[in-house]
């Protein structure tokens, strides 16, 4: 018994930092280029997309890209600045008991924010756990957790 608990162990040791992780969790010190930023502003944006009623005026500069789903009116439900550091984590709330958890994870080469994000039920189910790129003052769109009404919930976040 202790030799097969020592073995597991060396193996467990043996294997990458990444594959000892929690399942979808980043792991390690930040990975900063020379000169990267350690501190990063993201705006967070919390919509409701609709097939009835009229779009938000302050969703005017997303317009185009929310033009790409099947509704025809989105509004605006909360819209947050959150500043994080490499490796933290803010938690976002959103409607119906569920949560949204972000985590910058580094810097790239080209400048793109590398964001780590889970979508959480009310439950703390995980219903999204994704790793995404985003351009210096690009964005990011996540849709899909479906509310009442047939609406559905996107998430926006700025880089």
């Amino acid at each position: 018994m202790r030799r097969t608990t020592m073995i597991a162990g060396v193996l467990a040791a043996m294997l990458p930092v990444s594959a000892r992780a929690e399942e979808g969790e980043p792991s390690g010190p930040p990975e900063v280029e020379q000169g990267a930023p350690t501190r990063v502003t993201l705006k967070v944006l919390i919509i409701r997309g609709s097939t009835k009623g009229t779009t938000t005026p302050a969703l005017a500069a997303w317009q185009k890209r929310l033009d790409a789903y099947r509704y025809t009116a989105y509004q605006l439900i909360q819209e947050q600045d959150v500043v994080l550091d490499l490796k933290s984590r803010e938690t976002v709330p959103l409607p119906g008991g569920r949560s949204l958890e972000v985590r910058p994870t580094k810097f790239e080469k080209s400048g793109k924010l590398r964001v780590h994000l889970h979508v959480l039920s009310n439950k703390q189910v995980k219903l999204v756990c994704a790793d995404y790129a985003i351009a210096p003052g690009g964005d990011l769109t996540v849709g899909g957790p479906r509310l009442e009404e047939g609406d559905a919930l996107f998430i926006l976040i700025r880089h």
